[in-house]
């Protein structure tokens, strides 16, 4: 994921991605979820498609173990 820009900095780093009801995201501890491109899933969408905070609501409520059931694999390994 590229660096996002806060409201005095920055969040860097590689965050894992899921892809959950359709959706395809990054979970961040600070930032919580963002939402990603299908064309480029290391970029976020410029916008929040519909239903999204709906789905996280359910996300977050999942297990860690069930929530790895959910982790995007691009096939780059």
């Amino acid at each position: 994921m590229p660096c996002l820009r806060i409201k005095d900095g920055f969040v860097c780093g590689f965050h894992p991605t899921y892809e959950f009801e359709g959706y395809l995201f990054e979970w961040h501890s600070y930032c919580g979820p963002t939402p990603m491109t299908r064309k480029d899933p290391t970029e976020p969408r410029k916008n929040v498609p519909a239903g999204f905070w709906d789905a996280m609501d359910r996300f977050k409520e999942l297990s860690e173990e069930e929530r790895r059931a959910y982790l995007f694999d691009d096939g780059d390994g």
